[in-house]
């Protein structure tokens, strides 16, 4: 059982939720990435040969990422994938993305942080690379790396509920349902004003090449945000 609000949440129990989302949209992601022939510079020309779990666990350990953070990394997976279309999450780009996402939101969201040379090494990549890695991610993201903790909460709920041997604890009295109304209200409101889609194209269910790209919440939720806008998602 796991705490009701996500900032009493374990780093370890956190990881686990996160990599389960981020190993079922490599699943989905894989077929795609292979037919559209566009790379960022995320991509690896290999897969590394470490898993999404241990990497990511490595990089909570020694980055001492915080549930708020690892939270903030899932979001800039729908930021990135609204402002970025040639960008989605796959084996070949998942490791790039977790480090300069980590970077990005310890060094902007927390009051104390390590330097580049620290999350390099923690990383696997080169200093030059990752200051590479950070500049085109803030570019993309038009240096908007701030999220609301009500986005935040939303994000935490769908994870829990979409890993096995996970939950949190029952609640289904009227002011609880009548405050997650209000949060969900508050995340559109919150997404529609920073990720307009400059082609005025519904970014949920936009095609990339022809084939329906999946970001990270198609995957953890039906009433969340995807890609950048929320939306009812339909299965």
């Amino acid at each position: 059982m796991l705490p009701e609000q996500y900032e009493f949440c374990k780093v370890e129990d956190m990881v686990v939720l996160i990599a389960n989302m981020l190993g079922e949209l490599i699943e989905t992601n894989d077929v795609l990435a292979l037919k559209s022939g566009h790379l960022t510079r995320f991509h690896s020309r290999t897969p590394p040969g470490i898993s999404v779990l241990d990497y990511l666990n490595r990089l909570a350990k020694h980055a001492t990422l915080t549930p708020p953070l690892l939270l903030s990394m899932v979001y800039y997976i729908d930021r990135l994938c609204a402002m970025y279309p040639d960008f989605t999450i796959n084996t070949l780009t998942v490791h790039r993305f977790l480090i300069t996402a980590a970077t990005v939101a310890a060094k902007g969201l927390s009051d104390s942080f390590w330097n580049n040379t620290t999350y390099a090494r923690v990383g696997g990549v080169r200093v030059a690379e990752l200051k590479m890695l950070e500049l085109e991610f803030l570019y993309r993201l038009e240096w908007k790396i701030v999220p609301n903790p009500e986005v935040l909460a939303a994000y935490y709920r769908p994870l829990v509920e979409r890993c096995p041997g996970y939950a949190l604890p029952p609640d289904h009295s009227p002011l609880r349902e009548e405050d997650e109304a209000g949060q969900q209200r508050n995340v559109g409101n919150h997404v529609a004003n920073v990720n307009p889609d400059p082609a005025g194209n519904d970014c949920a269910t936009s095609a990339h090449h022809g084939h329906q790209r999946q970001s990270s919440t198609t995957l953890i939720g039906e009433d969340m945000v995807h890609s950048g806008l929320t939306r009812q998602l339909t299965r």
